[in-house]
């Protein structure tokens, strides 16, 4: 169907209709004498003046007082003389887009809010849904959020749609979706602001409308029907045609063919992109061709209009294709590919279906070969036991062995002093409930969460303050609830954003908090292995003080992040006593009871003696005693070896055995005797000396901030002999201050 255009078309042929002259006779006439044969007698009217346009200043206070009353609006554009219109969701998300489509039958209202025409939110009446228009010139869209528009005053009345800033402006064409073009540029759509069903009076009717033809005897309709007819005909019977109306008409008629035009290649590039996005043959040269000579053509027609002696182009075939099929076979392919994607989606979804049905399969074959490891872990564990009450039986017997016991015990009577080393860990005493510093925000909000962050890395530079307020005052779970809100509502992975928003100590802190506690150990550990060289007393710190089922969780989500095994990895960068260590815990074979059994308590506590010596000391019992009784049990043995011998067994172990191998031990045993301490003591190592050890402390902040860093800040000042707050506050800076802060429930 050839283009009806409305009597509120591009302001700029008004200048060609004044040029006109009041020699014009009507186009009704003109028209009945084509039809019947015979000429009509040409009727002269007056020329109508026309009222001045407004300025650009009195537009914008127009617009400025209007916005205060929230009205109803539509938007036209002056160029093709339809409505800009938001799609709906619901019909068909995939095909979401804003174009300028609105028209008969279709007129699409806009709620307009603000405070001012800079920062607006243009939200659609029938679908509830808001313009969104992309700050960096991406094509605009529809969201459920609002999104700010500034609307901009031009000099003739008429509005233009930017992004705040001004940067870009909204480009509407005949037909496609809008795009965004700069705003200083000459491709930016400018609008007539309807009120309701009325024009808004930013100018007077006539500095905007074309000229009426209220004295013609053929009406707006009718002169759009007979232009219809027009268009069809051969070049030549056009311009014999174009003849028989009066000089208004036919400046009316060069508006009607330029408008044509313009739709002829906007259609041409709806297609031209359409096919090259479905992957589809395309000729670019023939396109850009074609592309220039409609414009060509469309200027000669506005200069012809303006001074009769240019010739009038050639003209299009308007009705033809642009690539070989009509528009109902157009339509057909688009629906073809529209139900080609819907299979393939529901191919997909199938498939992934079908991938999360073999994932639980392998999910529950996992479980019953853990189920297997731990039955054979445990036959191994009663083998082990049995080997060491035979050794106890035998290391009784030989008296050169009692002999040098009682040496030992006398050597270490005279040294039981040592308990007191300033390395030593706390004596036993029952372990008191932790106290964590944080945990679920009962004021979180993930959207409200989500929107604050959006806001705080909008523009120049990022607000920090509030990024560590809304992410590192809430639990870990609620971090991963706010990760999920943001890539839904903006599209945008949270994670990367910090990545490029902040830096330096206090990205890496907040990247640590928003991951899951396995994936943050998981990735640790393999830094830790990468590269040359392995960072063993990384290994040692994440392994030896984490539970089974954390340490379970750590082995599954490495193997899931990196397709590598955990324990081949770490048995293929450790070596000797450290690396036998590190896979009986990974094993996860250490008992998991709350009860403590005294009889071994004693019998190990005398093996520990005789096995943390400088010389024939047999490691495997240590790893059978520290890696698999549970933390009480490890707790009632070390109890039962300080009454036996009167120190310390960290003492001993520092003492005579290697510092990698020595550290292991001291951490499982500081941990199963009080881990608040030990983190409290490592944080106090982390800062002393002449720079910090960042890395641990994120570590250590990060991991323990939901389970006993409460507790940790109260038992720090016996290490420290300063509160945790002001040796955060000495050593730390800015933002990474803050950070700690959050984190250790600091105000």
């Amino acid at each position: 169907m050839p283009f009806r255009f409305d009597r509120f078309a591009k302001q700029a042929f008004d200048a060609v209709s004044d040029a006109a002259g009041s020699s014009a006779s009507t186009l009704q006439q003109a028209v009945s004498g084509h039809k019947h044969g015979h000429k009509h007698k040409k009727k002269h009217h007056k020329e109508e003046r026309r009222a001045p346009p407004p300025t650009k200043e009195e537009t914008a206070a127009v617009l400025e007082e209007l916005i205060q009353d929230e009205p109803v609006v539509r938007f036209r554009a002056i160029t093709t003389g339809r409505f800009l219109r938001t799609h709906n969701l619901e019909e068909r998300p995939e095909s979401q887009r804003v174009d300028g489509t609105g028209g008969k039958g279709r007129k699409p209202y806009m709620k307009l809010t603000g405070d001012s025409r800079y920062e607006v939110n243009l939200q659609s009446k029938k679908t509830g849904l808001y313009l969104h228009l992309s700050p960096d010139g991406a094509r605009p869209s529809v969201g459920a959020e609002p999104s700010p528009v500034y609307i901009d005053a031009n000099d003739d009345g008429t509005v233009s749609l930017l992004v705040p800033g001004g940067k870009y402006c909204l480009a509407v064409p005949g037909m496609g979706a809008a795009s965004m073009v700069e705003s200083d540029g000459s491709r930016k759509t400018r609008f007539i602001m309807m009120l309701g069903d009325d024009e808004l009076k930013l100018a007077d009717d006539d500095s905007v409308e074309p000229p009426s033809y209220a004295d013609d005897e053929m009406d707006e309709e009718e002169l759009m029907e007979e232009f219809g007819t027009m268009i069809e005909l051969p070049v030549e019977d056009q311009r014999q045609r174009a003849l028989e109306l009066n000089a208004e008409q036919r400046n009316r008629w060069h508006e009607y063919l330029s408008v044509e035009l313009r739709n002829k290649a906007d259609r041409k590039r709806h297609r031209h992109t359409k096919r090259g996005d479905l992957g589809l043959p395309v000729d670019e040269d023939k396109f850009q061709a074609d592309i220039q000579g409609l414009e060509q053509a469309c200027n000669t027609i506005l200069c012809a209009a303006v001074d009769p002696s240019v010739p009038e182009p050639e003209l299009p075939d308007f009705e033809s294709s642009d690539d070989g099929m009509d528009d109902d076979e157009w339509e057909a392919q688009m629906e073809s590919i529209a139900r080609l994607k819907d299979e393939a989606a529901a191919a997909a979804k199938a498939e992934a279906a079908e991938a999360l049905r073999l994932a639980e399969e392998q999910r529950l074959a996992a479980e019953a070969k853990l189920a297997e490891m731990q039955a054979q872990q445990a036959i191994l564990q009663q083998q082990a036991e049995e080997a060491m009450a035979a050794a106890a039986e035998a290391a009784a017997q030989k008296e050169a062995e009692a002999e040098a016991a009682e040496e030992e015990a006398e050597e270490d009577a005279g040294s039981g002093s040592e308990i007191e080393d300033e390395d030593s860990l706390e004596k036993l005493v029952d372990v008191p409930a932790p106290t964590p510093a944080m945990g679920d925000n009962p004021d979180f909000n993930a959207e409200e969460t989500v929107r604050g962050l959006y806001k705080a890395f909008k523009g120049i530079g990022c607000d920090r303050k509030a990024v560590c307020k809304l992410l590192l005052t809430i639990s870990n779970k609620q971090r991963l609830e706010v990760k999920i809100a943001y890539k839904a509502t903006y599209g945008k992975d949270l994670m990367a954003q910090i990545k490029s928003e902040l830096g330096g100590n206090f990205k890496k802190l907040v990247v640590a908090a928003i991951r899951e506690p396995a994936v943050f150990d998981a990735k640790t550990l393999r830094h830790a292995m990468k590269g040359l060289g392995t960072s063993e007393y990384v290994l040692l710190e994440v392994i030896c003080t984490r539970s089974v089922a954390q340490l379970a969780a750590i082995k599954e989500t490495y193997e899931r992040l990196f397709d590598r095994d955990l324990e081949k990895d770490v048995m293929s960068e450790t070596s000797g006593s450290v690396k036998r260590l590190l896979v009986s815990l990974l094993a996860g074979g250490r008992s998991q009871s709350t009860e403590v059994d005294h009889e071994k308590a004693k019998k190990e506590a005398g093996l520990l003696r005789q096995n943390v010596a400088l010389w024939g000391r047999d490691e495997s019992v240590l790893n059978q005693i520290l890696c698999v009784r549970s933390p009480v049990q490890i707790r009632a043995t070390l109890k039962e070896y300080e009454t036996f011998t009167g120190q310390d067994l960290c003492v001993k172990l520092k003492r005579n055995l290697g510092s990698k191998l020595g550290t292991a031990y001291m951490t499982i045993i500081g941990c199963a005797r009080n881990p608040a301490r030990f983190f409290a003591e490592q944080i106090f190592k982390a800062f002393a000396g002449l720079g910090m050890d960042e890395e641990k402390i994120i570590r250590i902040f990060v991991s323990r901030s939901e389970v006993d860093m409460g507790t940790i800040a109260e038992l720090y000042p016996a290490f420290a002999e300063t509160s945790l707050k002001d040796e955060i506050h000495s050593e730390a800076k800015s933002d990474f201050r803050r950070g700690l802060n959050a984190l250790a429930g600091i105000e």
